[in-house]
């Protein structure tokens, strides 16, 4: 049996499956910010990744930036008017 595309959707644990399973991941999703927290590991994120973040979270808008700049594939990052970094 063929295997499916696999998207994958979450925090930050979303970034690390998708370096993990690299070959697998065909695009992510991750809300919340802190692409920083994956590491080293965010150089392997491959699949495009849509980065959600809160509007009133200016410190995790800019943390969000710097760390997406070790994903070296298609990677927006989009931004929630009048939400926390939570979403909420």
């Amino acid at each position: 049996m063929a295997e499916l595309p696999l998207g994958l959707f979450g925090a930050g644990v979303a970034l690390l499956a998708a370096a993990e399973l690299r070959g697998r991941v065909s695009a992510v999703a991750s809300r919340g910010g802190r692409p920083d927290r994956s590491g080293p590991w965010l150089a392997e994120v491959k699949a495009p990744t849509l980065l959600i973040v809160g509007g009133e979270g200016c410190d995790v808008i800019e943390i969000s930036h710097q760390g997406l700049s070790a994903v070296t594939c298609e990677k927006p990052l989009r931004i929630v008017p009048d939400a926390t970094h939570l979403l909420a």
